[in-house]
């Protein structure tokens, strides 16, 4: 019997896609992995730019989009659950980036004034402790577009704050002449300076990599009668999982009636969450309610 001849005998006989023993499908909501079994999928394909807006009660809806000939509303799944959107990650990471790559110039300009004013130096010298360095920390760079932008950014930006380092050795050294010493510090803040533009490009390369990492996915399900497509950050992987049921294993989500279980796969590491296959079709009908109001 062919994988869709399954699914559709089952559907006839009134069993559930997870009674049939399918593959799961499993995908990624920022560093979160859920799945639902593919018996209830149709189809997967990129999110099209040309969705449209729908006048709706409930905000966890993106729009619609014509498909095969027919609207399909989407589901944004992040909003469903409760976690920030795409757009509103990338808005926060712009205006993070804005504010590293203004701190970085003031950085410049503050070296400047310590070698050529002999004013104090304030700012970082270990390149852990100025904003980028805490963002770099602090920031899962899960893709592989996003953790090559870390590591391309990494040694220049030590090389960047190394120059500070340097020049108040060079200043407290006073084998040298004051001219000796005004010479070379004056030709290190000239290399700081020199670096600047690297760092500004290779801060932009890390949203450039944030927007090619996160092109989002519409996962097509349906029960047979009901259509919805859910927005997803990335499809992973089909696999076959073992299901764990066993409320006390998943306590933090017992509440939440669209979870139930936890699943492990051979593909992904870690916990995966079990998304309720008749929750997910049921939004559909909230949906149409919600045209109403």
């Amino acid at each position: 019997m062919s994988f869709e001849t399954e699914k559709q005998v089952g559907r006839l006989s009134g069993q559930s896609a997870a009674e049939l023993d399918l593959p799961w499908l499993l995908f990624k909501l920022k560093q979160n992995v859920y799945t639902i079994n593919s018996g209830i999928v149709t189809s997967i394909q990129l999110l099209p730019e040309d969705v449209t807006p729908v006048a709706t009660s409930m905000n966890v809806f993106r729009g619609i989009i014509n498909f095969r000939g027919s609207i399909l509303p989407l589901l944004d799944m992040r909003r469903f659950f409760g976690l920030q959107t795409i757009l509103e990650e990338h808005a926060q990471i712009v205006s993070t980036l804005t504010a590293i790559k203004n701190s970085h110039q003031e950085w410049v300009q503050a070296l400047k004034e310590t070698v050529y004013k002999s004013a104090p130096f304030t700012k970082a010298t270990d390149p852990t402790k100025c904003m980028l360095g805490k963002f770099l920390q602090s920031s899962a760079f899960g893709s592989h577009a996003m953790a090559v932008a870390q590591k391309n950014i990494i040694p220049v930006h030590d090389k960047f704050h190394a120059v500070a380092g340097e020049v108040l050795a060079i200043r407290k050294d006073l084998s040298l002449s004051k001219e000796e010493r005004d010479s070379r510090m004056q030709k290190k803040y000239l290399e700081a300076e020199g670096y600047l533009p690297t760092i500004i490009s290779l801060i932009d390369a890390i949203d450039t990599a944030f927007l090619r990492s996160n092109t989002e996915m519409v996962i097509v399900v349906s029960n047979g009668s009901q259509t919805l497509g859910i927005v997803v950050d990335e499809v992973l992987a089909v696999d076959q999982v073992e299901i764990i049921t066993d409320e006390e294993n998943f306590p933090e989500f017992q509440e939440k009636d669209y979870f139930v279980g936890v699943a492990h796969s051979s593909k992904v590491p870690g916990e995966i969450l079990l998304i309720s296959e008749d929750t997910l079709i049921g939004v559909i009908k909230k949906y149409e309610d919600s045209l109403r109001n």
